[in-house]
């Protein structure tokens, strides 16, 4: 029975079910069994049922019962009979269509066959058996089945014949696939002129004479992403500001061409290259007077300088206590920044004036003012600066930077102011 189960299985992995109804079918039968060997045994019935397994469309695997029933002792013992059980695998193969309504099918298989008496010498034991039929369809889904099999004892090579008649049900129906939809020929669309091959058809097309290869719009124009009325293809200046306006080349205007873009100049009409970011001429010393201007580049911060960039004064902020001359510890980093000046500009002489406010006298002012420029004199002297190169000059009262009507207004006119004096080459 093993062998049997084994050969069924692989039989069944040898099929692929594609176009089988149903899974399974079951049959009941019935006939009659005729053994050849006269001597011994007489005519008998046959019941029995088929289970099947539908491999695929053209071969089947199936369990067979058969019970055989009243064969008699022929000759042996008269009036005696035995019966016969039968348990059979089978492998079936149907020709036709299984749309047809008559299928013929061979078959063939392996079995075991059991007596209810030995008489005679008969012994159970392993069977094969051979066969033909036929499947006919009768209503719907049910099938007459006739069917012809030989059974072969192994033991004494004994034949049985054995004619049935059955009606098959099947069972487990199978879902079909769904045929293959019919391929339609899609015509093929007649292509409207094109001229340019940008996409476009020439009816539709605003721009038919775009060159290969540029990207367009619905209207079949070169694309300007930025809106500046230039090409994407032409623009050397992609993603302009809305609103700027652009040269040929899609780049913004600079009209002054200091390489600042004019909607970004707020020097627009620089007549130098050498700008800020912001398009205005540099002025590395901040003394008002642009680089390209200035004469005297290196001049330093708190000097007065004319229209060349040169230095004409220095706000000394050398204030004085009143009716004093004394020069005050917090003013010497005026003093300072002004002898390191005449020491880089060995050319440059000063001229020191000094004031009062207007308390006292004119006349007393007068010399009081005199004296202090002359204290910032002797002060410059000691650190260096030769007595040729400064001069002083007394104004008194005269030219108050401030009001006179306050303590601190008078306080900012007592002072010496520095007016320098340079030499050019």
């Amino acid at each position: 029975m093993k062998k049997i189960g084994a050969l069924l299985l692989s039989v069944a992995a040898a099929g692929t079910l594609t176009a089988s109804e149903y899974r399974y079918s079951i049959t009941p039968m019935f006939g009659g069994v005729e053994p050849l060997n006269k001597e011994l045994l007489d005519n008998g019935t046959s019941l029995g049922a088929r289970l099947g397994y539908n491999i695929d469309e053209s071969q089947t695997i199936e369990l067979g019962y058969d019970f055989m029933d009243s064969i008699d002792y022929k000759n042996l013992v008269p009036g005696r009979d035995t019966d016969s059980h039968q348990i059979t695998a089978n492998y079936l193969y149907h020709f036709l269509e299984p749309e047809s309504r008559i299928r013929p099918y061979l078959l063939a298989g392996l079995g075991v066959e059991d007596f209810t008496n030995n008489l005679g010498g008969l012994r159970d034991g392993l069977i094969g058996n051979l066969g033909l039929g036929l499947k006919m369809k009768v209503y719907k889904d049910l099938a007459l089945r006739l069917e012809a099999r030989d059974f072969i004892r192994y033991d004494d090579g004994g034949h049985t014949l054995a004619y049935t008649a059955g009606l098959m049900l099947p069972f487990g129906e199978i879902e079909k696939e769904a045929p293959a939809p019919a391929t339609v020929k899609a015509e093929v669309p007649v292509k409207a002129p094109d001229s340019d091959n940008d996409g476009v058809a020439d009816a539709e097309d605003r721009c038919p004479n775009t060159p290969r290869g540029v990207d367009v719009d619905l209207d079949g124009c070169p694309l300007d992403t930025d809106g500046d009325g230039v090409p994407d293809y032409k623009d050397e200046c992609k993603g302009t500001p809305d609103g700027v306006k652009v040269d040929a080349k899609g780049c913004p205007i600079d009209s002054d061409h200091d390489g600042v873009a004019d909607f970004m100049d707020k020097c627009p009409n620089s007549k130098t290259t050498i700008v800020d970011e912001n398009g205005c001429a540099l002025d590395s010393d901040q003394d008002g007077v642009a680089d390209y201007l200035d004469k005297c580049p290196a001049t330093p911060k708190d000097f007065k300088v004319d229209a060349q960039g040169c230095a004409v004064g220095f706000t000394m902020h050398v204030n004085f206590a009143t009716n004093s001359a004394k020069i005050e510890s917090k003013d010497t980093p005026y003093i300072d920044k002004l002898v390191k000046f005449m020491k880089e500009h060995p050319q440059t002489k000063v001229r020191l004036e000094g004031y009062t406010d207007s308390d006292g006298s004119a006349a007393y002012n007068l010399k009081l003012s005199a004296k202090r420029a002359e204290a910032v004199k002797k002060e410059l002297i000691s650190r260096g600066i030769e007595a040729s190169r400064i001069t002083t000059k007394a104004y008194g009262e005269e030219n108050p930077v401030a009001s006179n009507d306050t303590p601190e207004g008078k306080a900012q006119n007592r002072r010496v102011e520095a007016v320098l004096i340079p030499t050019r080459n």
